[in-house]
Parts: C-alpha cells; structure tokens; sequence
C-alpha cells in the first residue's frame, strides 16, 4: 500500500479544513509567543523605555507586562484573525449572550470552588505560588494589579473556550473540539499546586461545553475573573497583608 500523500490530497485537506488550519496555527503562534516572549519578560522590556520612572513598583510592572502580553497573543490577535476570515468575533463566544439566562450555573460552579480556596490556601504549596503580586506596597497598587489580571482572563477565556472550541467545533465536532482544546489548557497550569493543575482538567471541560451551551465566554471569564481574585484575596489574608493596612 503506498503511503505517501500526494499534493492532491494535501490540497483537498487544505480546501476541506483551512479554517481549523488557521486556529491551530495561530494558537500554537500565540502559546509560543506568550512563553518565550511575554513570560520572558520581551514586552516590559519592549515598553520599559516609554513609561516615566517611578509610575509603578518594578514587581508590578512586569506583572502588567505579562497581563498585557497575554491579552494581545490570547485575545487580540485572534480577534484579528476571526477578521481576516470573515467571521465575525460573536461567532466565536465574543459576546454576552445569554448571560443573564445562565448566571446561576457559575454561581454554582463558583461556590464549591471558593470553599476548596479557603482550604487549599492554608497550604504551603498554594502560598509559594499565590498571590502573584507578592506583597503589594499599597492598595492602588494592588486595584491596578486585579484590573489587569482580569483583563488577562477575558484573553484566555476567549482563547481556549472561545477562539479554539468554537473554531474548531463546525469540522471536528463539539465534544472533539472541547477535548483538543483540553490539552494546551491542562499545560498552561504546569508549575502550579498539583490540586490546581488537576482541577484544571475539569474546569476547562465544564467551561468548554458551558461555552458551546451558551454560545458565549462571558460567563466563564467572571467565574475565572471571581476564582482568581479570591484566590488572591485568601493568599493575601493568610500572610496578614490586609492586617497590616490597619494603623
């Protein structure tokens, strides 16, 4: 049986699955720039030149450098692309539909997972890790802080609920889609607490199939935007950063 592809059936894949070619590229493009660039720190270093000195602690700098960095690969960029093949961004969960129709599912979703918070962050490994702006200097820093990680959320929300579930669910399939998209999320988590890595597996099903549901990322960007600011919020608490606050 002769096993090589001829260019025939390369084009035929090419006509058949060009828009799932496009999302897995620009997904692997992202997930490349975002670890070698951004976490590396190229884009503060990019912007550091064009901000006056002193405007914010160096920690928080970076920070708002990687937020940045993570919105423009996760969320901008393939908002562009979702243009250059003339669809639409609300075809692909960009949007707030159906939000107040299914509120009340994240708000169940989030109830067991603030009370798994307030336990695992008495826990060595979750406080080596969390918060990631260790030790604020003052509260405006900390706003500005919580303000960009959830502006990154919204990013990887659209990304892996939106941009490769809906990207990819018309030829392979919803329950396919969901499962691809499964794998690169899962990797995102390495170096994290080991329960998060593999809470990280049921979330990302729940989140993707709740995204196919509803037809929008919404309602998972405020449950990722309320979990992680509760984690934060607890990781702070139990190092007395809030006690310290008072006089």
């Amino acid at each position: 049986m002769n096993s090589v592809i001829s260019r025939a059936e390369i084009r035929d894949f090419i006509a058949q699955y060009r828009d799932v070619i496009v999302v897995v590229f620009t997904a692997a493009v992202s997930l490349l720039a975002i670890q070698y660039f951004v976490k590396a720190g190229g884009l503060s270093a990019a912007i550091r030149p064009f901000l006056p000195d002193g405007l914010i602690s160096p920690e928080l700098f970076a920070l708002c450098g990687w937020s940045l960095g993570c919105v423009t690969f996760y969320l901008i960029l393939p908002l562009i692309v979702c243009r250059l093949m003339r669809r639409s961004p609300t075809e692909f969960g960009f949007n707030i539909r159906g939000l107040r129709e299914h509120g009340h599912i994240y708000a169940l979703c989030f109830l067991p997972m603030a009370a798994l918070i307030l336990l695992v962050s008495t826990q060595p490994d979750f406080l080596a890790v969390y918060p990631f702006f260790a030790n604020p200097p003052n509260t405006r820093e900390l706003l500005i802080w919580e303000c960009c990680y959830a502006a990154q959320f919204i990013g990887l929300e659209f990304f892996f609920r939106g941009f490769l579930v809906h990207g990819l669910k018309t030829k392979l399939g919803s329950v396919a889609a969901v499962l691809v998209m499964l794998l690169p999320y899962l990797m995102i988590h390495f170096g994290k607490p080991l329960l998060e890595s593999c809470g990280a597996l049921l979330a990302g099903v729940a989140l993707g199939f709740l995204s196919l549901r509803t037809g929008s990322i919404s309602g998972g960007a405020l449950l990722h935007i309320a979990v992680a600011w509760s984690m934060d919020t607890a990781a702070l608490w139990r190092e007395g950063w809030f006690a310290r606050l008072i006089p």
